[in-house]
Order: C-alpha cells, then structure tokens, then sequence
C-alpha cells in the first residue's frame, strides 16, 4: 500500500504512478508536489483532503476523473498544471483552496461538480464550448471573480430550479449584479 510507505517518511515530492485509493494521503502535512503519471484515469475521493502544505500539482492526460473532495481544504494550494483532454471534477473537488487564483485552462473540464471550486481565489471564470454540466454553486464564495465567459446562461431549459436563472446554478442562489454580461 502506497499510502503506508509514506506516511512514515517526509515526503515533500510526490510522483503518482499507481493507482491509489480514496483517502490514501488524506491530512498528510509534508506533501508539497504531486505529479501524476499512471495510467489510471482517476484521482479518487478524499485522496489529498487537507493536505495542508501542498502547493502544487500536475494532472497529465490520461486522468480523466477527480472524484469528490480529492483536494478539499488544501489551503496552501497555488497551482494547478492540468494537462488533459478532457476530464470530469467532482463535487467538491477543489472547496476550500484559497490561493488558487487563476487555472491555466477550464476549458476541457466537461463537468464540474456542486461547490466543485468552491470558496477559492479564482479571479478569472472561462469556461469551454464542450462544457456538458455546471454543479450547483460550483463556484460559490468566488467573490474575486472579475472575468466571466462562459457559453451559456443560467440553469438547463428543462430544469425543476427555475429560480437559479442567470448564475445562480453557478454561483449560488445570491443575486451577483456585479457581472456586466
């Protein structure tokens, strides 16, 4: 098991090239960077919760999920160098992680979980054309956000939450009349 082998050392860098299970390194102190090289398509949940010294990671192209909370609540977390083609972000996948400011590149993510980006940083919002789902306040508490493109408005035609409209699908149910759209 990958996880007991470094729990018992200072890890400061992390190479993946297995597969790992859910909550493997979860409140681990000492992991600074995580790259991820195996094959496997998935970042499970809870893998790195709380990591609270993690600063950095890079996703490689054949990650293709990041189930729930895989990130949550790493609060030193600055960087994100996603290289992928596309790939799904769970619920909660990056809540909590203050210092993201901005993403290299939203727009492969096809779906973003509820509260996916939650309470982050991010200052600039693009999202792609093969965008296929928008969770519910996936990016709430984003009050920084001062850059929004997006290619569609509001909740789906058909959908059961009529009062979301605009970007409360997105942003949470609180009126944003900041946003020049």
């Amino acid at each position: 098991d990958l996880s007991e082998f470094t729990s018992k050392r200072k890890i400061n860098y992390l190479f993946v090239n297995q597969s790992i299970s859910a909550a493997s390194f979860k409140d681990y102190s000492n992991i600074r960077y995580i790259e991820f090289l195996a094959e496997e398509g998935k970042i499970p949940s809870e893998a790195f919760t709380n990591c609270s010294a993690l600063e950095s990671i890079k996703v490689n192209g054949t990650v293709s999920l990041i189930e729930p909370y895989a990130f949550s609540g790493c609060s030193a977390l600055s960087m994100l160098d996603m290289q992928y083609e596309s790939i799904v972000v769970g619920r909660n996948v990056f809540s909590g992680c203050k210092h993201i400011h901005s993403l290299v590149d939203l727009t492969k993510i096809t779906r973003f979980g509820e509260f996916a980006f939650a309470d982050t940083d991010i200052t600039n919002l693009t999202l792609g054309e093969n965008v296929q789902f928008v969770g519910k306040s996936a990016f709430a508490g984003c009050s920084d956000i001062d850059e929004v493109v997006i290619p569609f408005v509001g909740c789906m035609p058909h959908s059961t939450q009529p009062e979301l409209g605009h970007f409360g699908a997105i942003f949470g149910t609180e009126e944003r009349d900041n946003f020049n759209v």
